[in-house]
């Protein structure tokens, strides 16, 4: 679901021109209104591909993967950088996007070459706060890390994002599972400009479970603001 929504999202936030909107549907899901869901992801021609790929390259070009609407920290690139490539190297956010379309390998992020450990960077984002915090020595040591453990924290690591294996695809029976259990109170909690994981993907996967609901969506206040909907 978090491919194929990423798109609405990108959709409903203003990203992309009318006439790229149309193309995609056009190409991948022809005859099918813009309010019914359309699976990008699955079909694979030449068309919605070409299609597809333009909408990504607005999405992976000068934007906070993890907040929309946050200012590019570093500034944006001179030119439009290929899908999950970095001026600094390899990008951060390439490993999320390995999430995408892994049903079309074209589409999705590509396997990085780069050995060693050097961290990964993160486009458009300043991570040198948490960072900094993480290799304090003190924190290091309320942490509990071993005081021979040298190694610096970064925020991902290339040997990880390259070695890493998957285990599950769908989460769906692991969710049912501990619904079905009745032992515990489970947050589904999305933030609304976050691309890595997308309310609405989230919302459809809820969904598709056919749980049911007990209540009607209303608005999250707090502290007398409104801060969201649950």
């Amino acid at each position: 679901y978090n491919d194929n929504s990423l798109l609405y999202f990108g959709q409903f936030h203003g990203l992309f021109s009318e006439s790229m909107w149309h193309d995609m549907l056009l190409h991948c899901c022809p005859g099918q209104k813009q309010a019914e869901m359309c699976s990008f992801s699955t079909n694979s021609s030449n068309k919605c591909l070409s299609a597809v790929a333009k909408a990504n390259a607005v999405l992976n070009y000068g934007l906070n993967i993890y907040n929309l609407y946050l200012p590019c920290a570093g500034g944006v690139p001179n030119a439009t950088r290929g899908l999950g490539s970095n001026v600094r190297g390899i990008s951060r956010d390439l490993t999320d996007r390995k999430n995408l379309f892994r049903g079309q390998p074209s589409l999705g992020a590509p396997h990085s070459d780069r050995v060693g450990e050097a961290p990964l960077s993160i486009p458009c984002t300043d991570d040198s706060l948490m960072t900094g915090y993480l290799n304090d020595p003190y924190v290091r040591y309320l942490l509990h890390v071993p005081a021979n453990f040298t190694k610096p924290y970064a925020v991902c690591d290339t040997n990880v994002s390259n070695n890493y294996h998957r285990t599950y695809k769908d989460m769906a029976a692991q969710y049912e599972a501990l619904i079905q259990a009745k032992k515990y109170r489970i947050l589904i909690y999305n933030g609304d400009v976050d691309m890595a994981c997308n309310y609405l993907g989230d919302e459809w996967f809820f969904n598709s479970l056919n749980i049911g609901t007990a209540e009607k969506r209303k608005a999250w206040l707090f502290q007398s603001e409104r801060d969201g909907m649950q």
